[in-house]
Formats: structure tokens, sequence, C-alpha cells
């Protein structure tokens, strides 16, 4: 079988050539795997060739959109290429209005397109790969084992050396009551294993004498969303008996995080969990989607994407605007610390957490 990945504003598509080898090597069948990110495809034709060619020949095609296909600028010329190839097609968004527009992309059976969303709806790594196997036995492909889908957790404490499982009163005791840092990042990041920026982080405000508290959560696309709102995770891990255990809060996570609660950007003092909730300052900070450049080797500043989702977004918030602290180097959305904006960061949370 042959797939092809198409990641609209939504997970890293090329890990999935990676799985598709490890499903050859564990269980030696025949399953190969393209994975094209958006940003990448609407920008180099040579990359946008490729994906038109490979969605031809492909057996199997996954779209994961995060909302707005349209966000892929080229969506319009690339949805007629879907219509004309011969594989099967699962457009997949969790977004349940954007699903049903483009459920007829899908010509099997609704079983089969449930238990393929399934797979896609809890990501990672085991259900991306169950995605893959699920799709090669109902194309007809022999011999395959097919896991269930694995709920993953939405959100938990993260911290290298501390067990996946770790409960909050078991990691809050092993803090020295120092100065805390609350940090809240997107579960995609665990959940793929693209921690490096984090850990980086968390060793660098421990090493400046911080204690630090850090949330995995999966945040809201919108008002309508499944999804915990950010003002409950909030207050489950960083306020413990009516009173806020954190000095400052590090926001890791793109997008406004109070707009998805109220569904508007003017958004009522008692919703605005910043204040109403934990009351200490909240700095917004940043990741490159690309690699950082030296001031040398440009004067355009941050691609328009992350300006508009790192900066406009969070500053309707009333966030403080940090500075990149990790960019994108590869071809993989693997995210890379910027060590002297790390440091950078550590020094504004210092002053955050004095205040």
């Amino acid at each position: 079988m042959k797939a092809v990945c198409l990641s609209i504003q939504s997970m890293d598509a090329t890990v999935f050539a990676q799985l598709a080898d490890e499903i050859r090597s564990e269980q030696g069948i025949e399953v190969y795997a393209e994975g094209f990110n958006q940003d990448v495809a609407e920008s180099d034709p040579l990359v946008y060739r490729r994906l038109v060619e490979s969605t031809l020949e492909a057996d199997f095609v996954l779209v994961r959109c995060m909302a707005d296909p349209y966000k892929f600028r080229r969506f319009q010329e690339y949805e007629k290429v879907l219509r004309e190839c011969h594989g099967r097609v699962l457009f997949h968004s969790k977004n349940p209005e954007v699903r049903l527009s483009y459920r007829d992309f899908y010509v099997g059976g609704d079983e089969d397109f449930l238990r393929l969303c399934l797979y896609a709806d809890m990501k990672g790594k085991d259900n991306d790969k169950g995605l893959l196997l699920y799709a090669y036995r109902m194309l007809g492909g022999k011999g395959a084992e097919v896991p269930d889908p694995v709920v993953n957790r939405s959100d938990g404490i993260y911290h290298e050396g501390f067990p996946l499982d770790v409960t909050l009163d078991d990691y809050l005791g092993t803090l020295s009551g120092r100065p805390t840092v609350g940090i809240m990042f997107p579960s995609s990041l665990w959940l793929y294993g693209n921690m490096g920026h984090i850990d980086s982080l968390i060793g660098s405000l421990e090493a400046r004498g911080m204690d630090v508290v850090p949330v995995f959560y999966t945040p809201s696309a919108g008002s309508s969303s499944d999804n915990r709102p950010a003002s409950e995770v909030v207050e489950q891990y960083f306020v413990k008996d009516g009173r806020t255990i954190i000095d400052v809060l590090l926001v890791c996570s793109p997008f406004s995080q109070l707009m998805s609660i109220a569904g508007t950007a003017d958004v009522p003092p008692d919703l605005n969990f910043f204040k109403s909730i934990l009351g200490v300052p909240a700095i917004q900070t940043m990741t490159y989607s690309t690699s950082f450049p030296d001031y040398e080797a440009t004067a355009d500043g941050p691609v328009k994407g992350d300006l508009k989702s790192m900066v406009c977004w969070p500053e309707i918030d009333g966030q403080i605007i940090g500075v990149p602290y990790a960019e994108n180097r590869t071809a993989m959305k693997k995210s890379f610390p910027i060590p002297d904006r790390v440091e950078h960061i550590c020094k504004l949370a210092a002053g955050g957490a004095r205040l």
C-alpha cells in the first residue's frame, strides 16, 4: 500500500514515512508512506508537484486539517487532484462541520470511515501507525496486526526523568518552595516526542533557581470544541486549595487561549482566567515555524503566520509578548531551542516571579 498524508495546520505529516518504515520492519508487510506539510507544499513548486504525483499514485490519501482547508493556498487546485485520484481519500478534521463538508471524499462505508477518524482523532504515533495498518487491511492487505485506537491523555504533568503518568500531587511534592514558573504547552508536542525545546526551557529555569510546573494540554480550536477549556486546566494544575501556586506563567501555545472559551475576541472579564483565576504575569513564548535567521540575514521579521499566531492573538488575551525561543531547522516539524533566547525568556520569568 502506498499512502500519502497532507497536513493543513495540523500534525507533522512527515512522521508517516518513519511509521511506515517501522511497520515494514516489525510486521514485514509492504506499507509505504509520504508526508507533506502545507507550508512547504505551497511555497515550493517542486514539493507541490511531488504531492500531486504521489496523490495520483497512492492507494490511500489522508488530509489532516485543523479547520479551514483553504489555509492551504493551493487547496482549490489540489481538491481537483483528490477527486481524480484512484485511491481511498480520508479528509479528517476535529471540526465536525468541516469534516461533514468533505465527507464525500471518502467512498467507503461508514464503519471504516468512523474507525479511521477515531485513529486520527486520538493522534499520537501509535494511533497514526494503527491508521496506516487499518487502511492496509481495509484495502485488502493480508497479515497485518491492527491495534485498537489508544486513548491518550489530554493533559498532565511532564518533566524529563519523571514517570509519564506522574500525578500532580507526587510532582508538587518534589518542589523545593522556590519561586515557581508554570508552563503550558500543546499535548501534540508530548504525543510526538517533540520536547527538546521544552526540556531546554525547563532546565534553564531550574538552573536559575526556580521551580517549574510544566503542563501539557489540548488547546481548543473554538468554543464548541470537545476539549477541556484552558481555564479548567489552569485551575487544576496551578491552583491548590484556592491559592495560586505559581508566580508567573509561560504560555508556549499559539493563538488565543481565551477566545476559544468565550467564542469572541471581546472576552468578558469573568472568563479571563489569566486574571480571574491566576492573577500572575502571563508571558507568551514564540516558536518559529522555520529557522530563526540572524538579524543580518533578513529585515522581514517572523513569517506572517507566526506573527499572527504567536503575537497578535496572544496580545488580544493581554499576555506579555516574549521572544522566539525555538526554531524549526528540519523538514520535519521538530523544534530546537535557541539558547540565548531561552535565557532571555528565563530572565523575563524570573522578573515576573519577583513582582
